[in-house]
């Protein structure tokens, strides 16, 4: 379920959802990874399970959905550098604590 919900959100965001194989592909090289757990299933299963939804979530699809999804929503996420120049600082509405009240002055 995760990955299938990690899948839509990349996918949404306008990202390639490649990427969800490609570090599949990179976990399955470390040792011992590639048994199924009690919690997840195989890494070869996880990959073609992924790889099938391309077909049930289609890339332009997606995008187009999350690029609406952000039209209607213009001031839903912004983000900007934090006061030190080197940090991301994501703005949230749901009471984060803000990055510059972390940072020594």
């Amino acid at each position: 379920e995760a990955d299938e919900v990690g899948y839509q959100f990349v996918a949404r965001a306008g990202f390639d959802p490649q990427g969800c194989i490609t570090v599949m592909e990179a976990l399955n090289r470390i040792p011992g990874s590639q048994t199924a757990g009690i919690s997840h299933p195989s890494i070869p299963d996880r990959i073609s399970t992924i790889q099938s939804m391309a077909t049930t979530y289609p890339t332009q699809t997606m995008k187009a959905e999350g690029d609406a999804n952000i039209a209607a929503n213009p001031n839903a996420l912004t983000y900007g550098l934090s006061s030190d120049g080197t940090s991301l600082r994501i703005d949230s509405r749901s009471g984060s604590t803000d990055i510059d009240d972390l940072l020594p002055q």
